[in-house]
């Protein structure tokens, strides 16, 4: 049996529901719109630049827009791609900042006690159970779907219809975390003996 002694604090919160955001979609859907607006424009840029060279010789000559890329518009082109990528990557470290921050505001609210504060996580062969003021879970240990690492955390992972466990490695020791992997190796060595 291993008893854990941890503190559910509002940053864990926020991290994990992040994880969980990033988890459904990898990008945001404005950074999708800026990835896709990048691409676009890359893909532009030599039909865009073929006009302009058409306008500085004359609109009475003939235009040329279907020809093979030159050195410049390639250039061109990869500019635009590389930018959007640039600008969709500092779009999303920015939206994750800002939504960790509201999480974190969201979470020390009042009526999210129940959730926040110590608890006793306690792993058997058979169960988990994790006490706490205004919280009680009790899971069958055969459920572990395994562990996930976080900044600054380990999570015990569980089907939808339970609740992941959060164990903050602060609150953990190096012998507590080699046993709490232990833990989860020798579960899934079960579910797999069990064809799950």
């Amino acid at each position: 049996m291993i008893t854990l002694s941890v503190t559910w604090r509002p940053e864990n919160f926020a991290c994990f529901l992040i994880h969980m955001t990033r988890r459904l979609t990898w990008l945001s859907a404005h950074g999708w719109g800026l990835l896709a607006s990048g691409a676009i424009f890359g893909a532009l840029a030599p039909l865009m630049l073929r006009g302009v060279e058409w306008g500085f010789r004359g609109l009475d000559q003939p235009a040329v827009f279907w020809r093979p890329l030159t050195a410049l518009e390639v250039i061109l082109a990869g500019a635009f791609v590389i930018m959007g990528v640039i600008l969709t990557l500092l779009y999303e470290l920015f939206l994750t900042a800002l939504t960790r921050n509201y999480l974190e505001e969201m979470m020390k609210a009042k009526g999210r006690e129940p959730w926040l504060g110590h608890r006793t996580i306690t792993l058997t062969e058979d169960r988990v159970t994790c006490q706490g003021d205004g919280c009680r879970l009790d899971i069958a240990a055969r459920e572990c779907l395994g562990v996930l690492r976080l900044p600054g955390m380990l999570v015990l992972c569980f089907p939808p219809q339970a609740l992941d466990v959060m164990l903050p490695e602060a609150d953990l020791s190096q012998n507590e975390r080699l046993m709490v992997e232990e833990w989860v190796t020798a579960r899934l060595a079960e579910r797999k003996a069990e064809g799950r």
